[in-house]
């Protein structure tokens, strides 16, 4: 059995918190929203035209823009609270069976996801964002069902001083 584990994350985020923090995600992309209609709608031939059909459907626009936002927050909410933060992986050779603990920082609850090896895959995904620079990014599967999201570089893995062992025993035993 090998085990690779991380200090079990706290929840940071009470009620207070998570209201300024998803009142603040929401207000910039709502701003950016508008900036970008405004100037997307607005042309100079006809400019007139196009700003008074804005005008008169500007609590439809801001409805929409909302929405919007309010539907990506939700799903990356969900997606966090259903699938948790990894804190530790165990790797039974003997039951040929990875055992990975999460918790839920938003509830503060672990849960065991045990994937067989031979239903396991796990993919691997190199991404560059502008704001956070490259990260690396893997999904562990179960039978095609993502179990697990695992972004190495925005989690406290990334400083695992047996990474590179954890990421080869997933590759090695992922079909």
């Amino acid at each position: 059995m090998i085990k690779y584990s991380i200090e079990k994350p706290e929840s940071d985020t009470g009620i207070v918190v998570l209201v300024m923090k998803y009142s603040t995600i929401f207000i910039v992309p709502w701003l950016a929203g508008w900036l970008f209609l405004s100037f997307l709608f607005t042309d100079k031939s006809r400019s007139g035209e196009t700003s008074e059909s804005i005008g008169n459907y500007l609590g439809i626009l801001n409805i929409i823009i909302a929405l919007i936002i309010c539907f990506f927050h939700i799903k990356e909410s969900l997606r966090k609270y259903k699938m948790g933060t990894p804190f530790e992986f165990t790797f039974d050779h003997d039951l040929s069976t990875l055992s990975i603990n999460t918790i839920n920082t938003i509830n503060d609850k672990e849960k065991e996801v045990l994937i067989d090896y031979k239903n396991l895959v796990v993919i691997e995904e190199q991404k560059n964002n502008p704001f956070l620079g490259r990260q690396r990014v893997y999904t562990l599967t179960d039978k095609s069902i993502p179990r697990i999201i695992l972004n190495v570089d925005l989690s406290a893995w990334c400083r695992h001083d047996q990474l590179g062992e954890l990421i080869e025993n997933l590759r090695r035993t992922s079909r």
